[in-house]
This record gives C-alpha cells, structure tokens and sequence, in this order.
C-alpha cells in the first residue's frame, strides 16, 4: 500500500469535482479533517482501509479524520466533498452536541432516498454559497442540519 502525506485542510471547505470515467486515484491518502463525500452523477468505487465500496447515485461516503481511502474504480462521476475538522465543530458547539452530530460517522456508506437528496443537494448549495462570499455566518448551521 503506497500512501501520499496526510492532507491538510482549513476548518471548513467544500469542493465540486467531474471526474471521466476511468479516473483513479493512485495512492492512498488520509487528512485531519472529516469527509462527506455526495455522490451525485454516475458511479464509483472506494478504497476505504482494506475494503471496496460501491457508491451509487445518492450515496454519502462518511470518512473520519486519518482513515487511509482512495477513489479505486470509477465509471464517470459527479461528486461534491464537504470537509471539517473537530476544531470548527469545537468553535460553535458543545461536546454533547459535536458527539451527536458526528455519530453518522459511524457508517462508511448512507443510500439517501431521492427526496432526502434533494434536500442534501439544497443544503450543499448553500454550504458552496456561505463559503464562495466569506461570510461564514452560517455555515456551521447548515453544516449541523447536514449532519443531522
């Protein structure tokens, strides 16, 4: 197993990616921050430790901070990632609350129903929105009813 540096990420971002079909990470990598990661078009596979996952339209791939995983076979996709650390979570919220918010992470794979993603896609939206102005008011809202 050949891993790259961990990746370090600011408390808070989210990014939209089009990967061709055929695109595959070639190594390994892990990062200091939790990982949502919003399958939106087409189809993919994850490396996640020593374990392959399908990911399908609508599936949400749960990564906690330091786990070894890479995208491994991929049939054309669309995906959006939103990642934060413990840190931003600690700037607005109580340990009691930080510890329900990230029991989803309990899961590596959620299958999110059609009507559910639509409002995931909403959510994202103005996730992308607060963080392209700067003005960061609400993103730990939204960021919390996403987790919820």
């Amino acid at each position: 197993m050949v891993a790259d540096v961990s990746h370090t990420h600011p408390l808070f971002s989210i990014e939209y990616v089009v990967h061709d079909a055929g695109h595959n990470m070639t190594n390994f990598h892990y990062h200091d921050a939790y990982e949502l990661y919003f399958l939106e078009k087409g189809y993919h596979q994850i490396l996640i430790q020593d374990s392959i996952y399908d990911i399908k339209l609508h599936d949400v791939a749960l990564f906690k901070p330091n786990l070894f995983h890479k995208s491994y076979q991929n049939q054309g996709c669309a995906r959006t990632c939103v990642y934060f650390t413990e840190r931003f979570l600690r700037l607005y919220f109580t340990e009691r609350a930080i510890k329900s918010l990230l029991g989803c992470f309990d899961t590596e794979i959620i299958s999110l129903k059609e009507e559910v993603f639509a409002k995931v896609k909403r959510l994202l939206k103005s996730l992308e929105k607060e963080n392209v102005s700067g003005e960061n008011d609400r993103i730990f809202i939204h960021l919390a009813e996403l987790l919820s």
